[in-house]
């Protein structure tokens, strides 16, 4: 079997969630690795969708800072709003390499329901404005959208979560 970067990136996200002291249950419901994403129940609670970017800026004005931008097309919109109308819907922005060997440059950006629910409009279902995920050392991370900062997510949240349900 050949092992493709949807692999590693959402196994990146899974082994997190698996290696947790608390037990988890998960269950892959769908999967579109053509469009780099897939969307997981945990503990029949809520699911999780993961999405992961290779499309890394290196920022030159602020060494060691980098840049992920994350795309939702129609039909991932029409999908996450179909998903949020059954169980709360997290998403795990997976902020990767091409290069796998720099793995302490890679992070994964968790996102609660209700800011998933802020950055995409789920009644809209034409292309939606992209999201910047922005890493700068030794601080949280920046999610942006437009030009504004919206959300500080802890580079450990998807460690620390408490997942319903478990």
């Amino acid at each position: 079997m050949t092992i493709k970067q949807f692999h590693l990136f959402h196994g990146a996200v899974l082994t997190t969630l698996a290696r947790s002291d608390r037990p988890v249950t998960l269950r892959m419901i769908e999967t579109q690795p053509r469009e780099l994403w897939a969307v997981y129940t945990i503990n029949d609670e809520v699911h999780l969708y993961v999405k992961y970017s290779t499309a890394v800026r290196d920022l030159a004005r602020e060494p060691g800072s980098s840049s992920w931008t994350f795309v939702f097309g129609r039909d991932e919109v029409a999908r996450l709003a179909e998903l949020s109308a059954a169980r709360d819907v997290y998403a795990a922005l997976v902020c990767g390499r091409t290069a796998i060997s720099r793995q302490e440059k890679m992070h994964i950006c968790l996102l609660r329901p209700e800011q998933l629910a802020q950055l995409v409009d789920f009644r809209d279902t034409s292309a939606q404005p992209s999201i910047t995920v922005k890493y700068v050392p030794r601080s949280q991370l920046r999610v942006i959208s437009g030009r504004r900062v919206e959300f500080l997510v802890p580079q450990s949240a998807l460690a620390r979560w408490q997942v319903p349900g478990g």
